[in-house]
């Protein structure tokens, strides 16, 4: 699973996630933690087609949803707004 030494997190495309998923591996996320791997699922933004049902289930198995909308997505889960720095 390794393919860089040291790693610690892996980075999957949203499609290739959601394909994942819907071709049965419901444990993907599982496998990548039996690994000792965090899970960033990438990218998800608010107003993309099906959005609030995506993040719903990657948010269910990802560690990290990367997106360029954060606050309509906190928004979504009733999220407390970070401090702006």
């Amino acid at each position: 699973m390794r393919l860089v030494a040291g790693s610690r997190e892996v980075h999957l495309r949203l499609l290739a996630f959601e394909r994942m998923l819907d071709d049965g591996l419901v444990d993907a996320a599982e496998l990548f933690h039996e690994a000792g791997l965090a899970l960033d699922v990438w990218t998800l933004n608010a107003g993309t087609v099906g959005w609030e049902a995506r993040l719903a289930r990657a948010v269910t198995a990802g560690d990290v949803v990367t997106t360029d909308t954060p606050r309509a997505l906190a928004a979504a889960f009733n999220l407390p707004k970070r401090a702006e720095s």
